[in-house]
């Protein structure tokens, strides 16, 4: 049997919630010392990006065949405190396109005024094959490795909503915000984890040879870094690496925070503040994609790359960090099945805590580089 042995870093934040009066927020790093394989990193038991083309199909197919079913039954809505609680007609899944019914009804009481909307459901979803995911709506960023899209008119938004994030069914935390939902993460710095995804992981650069590489990337998990290269051990799969001085490297910490390349992504730091940084290729069978598992010292050769090398590849990050956006609204969602209108006081419990706990999670992840308001704005429309 596989023993695993945990170093507990702990950060404790201490602030007021609203309705919760005031807790303490306690993180663990993720510090597992195994040699887990490479399936430990597979969509079904982890975050998922949904790319540009499986978007472009989903929005093509439901534009076809399911705008008609929109409000086909009434879909009851209620704003519980910042919380809005939307009651299933039998159309929600956990797809891109199962999701649509549900955010055009929030869009139709509440005003187009949010960069994010983050949902959660109180039962299991059809159609949902991964941990928690995150889609872009809208892409206007270039230089990041992205394309530029708008899918925004279908969700009801005109240009403003940039993602959504479907966190699953309240089942997968154990009634806990504050419990390990998936590897070492609570359910605050999942949803920070699957929140990078609007910008991050997606970088290539070019070599020393001229050739553009993707030595950054996972390319089995898109999204998500590789996890031989120094990445400040970004959220995103992303370590962080001590050279031995022996031609073995060290790992020494993956998983809790925004890096500096996602950071830049992010439009939350200049590019003059992204150090140059190691690329591992190791010398052994092992493999360099394990997720957030510590892969202890292993032997590697390295090279360095520098941000330079990115642009070089990528072009450079427009809006710039000049005029990027670093204050961002997020709104949050309960779905909750057909019949079970309203929904349980511990279940309205567990996101508002969420929803009111992330604003200071985001800003220690991301260096107080960034902020974000989960509160509800403007009043409440008559529809």
């Amino acid at each position: 049997m596989k023993k695993f042995k945990f170093n507990i870093k702990i950060i404790i934040i201490a602030f007021n919630v609203v309705t919760f009066g005031y807790f303490v927020l306690t993180f663990y790093g993720c510090d597992q010392i195994t040699n887990q394989p490479a399936a430990n990193c597979s969509q079904k038991s982890g975050t998922r990006f949904i790319t540009p083309a499986e978007m472009a199909l989903e929005m093509n197919m439901f534009r076809e065949t399911g705008v008609s079913t929109v409000y086909s039954s009434p879909m009851r809505i209620l704003d519980y405190g910042h919380v809005t609680v939307i009651e299933d007609n039998g159309t929600f899944e956990g797809t891109p396109a199962g999701i649509i019914p549900v955010v055009k009804r929030f869009y139709s009481k509440h005003p187009d005024v949010y960069d994010f909307i983050t949902i959660y459901s109180n039962f299991e979803a059809p159609g949902m094959d991964s941990v928690a995911w995150h889609t872009d709506v809208t892409q206007t960023v270039e230089g990041i490795g992205k394309p530029l899209s708008d899918f925004s008119s279908d969700y009801g938004s005109k240009g403003r909503l940039k993602g959504i994030q479907y966190m699953n069914s309240l089942s997968k935390y154990s009634g806990d915000p504050d419990s390990f939902a998936y590897l070492a993460f609570d359910a605050y710095h999942l949803l920070g984890r699957v929140l990078s995804l609007q910008w991050a992981a997606n970088f290539r650069f070019r070599d020393r040879h001229g050739y553009i590489s993707t030595d950054l990337l996972d390319l089995t998990h898109p999204g998500h870094w590789l996890n031989c290269v120094e990445l400040n051990k970004d959220l995103l799969n992303g370590h962080s690496w001590r050279d031995n001085g022996d031609g073995t490297y060290t790992d020494i910490g993956s998983c809790q925070q925004y890096g500096l390349l996602t950071l830049y992504a992010m439009g939350l730091i200049d590019k003059s503040e992204v150090a140059p940084f190691l690329v591992l290729a190791r010398t052994d069978s092992g493999s360099c994609t394990a997720c957030c598992f510590n892969l202890r010292t292993i032997p590697a050769t390295a090279r360095t790359v520098t941000i330079n090398d990115i642009i070089s590849a990528e072009g450079f990050r427009n809006p710039d960090y000049s005029v990027s956006q670093k204050h961002f609204n997020m709104a949050f969602i309960l779905v909750v099945k057909r019949g079970e209108f309203p929904p349980l006081p511990l279940e309205i419990q567990f996101v508002e805590k969420v929803r009111s706990t992330f604003p200071a999670v985001f800003e220690f992840i991301s260096g107080a580089r960034g902020s974000m308001n989960t509160n509800l704005i403007g009043p409440v429309l008559p529809k």
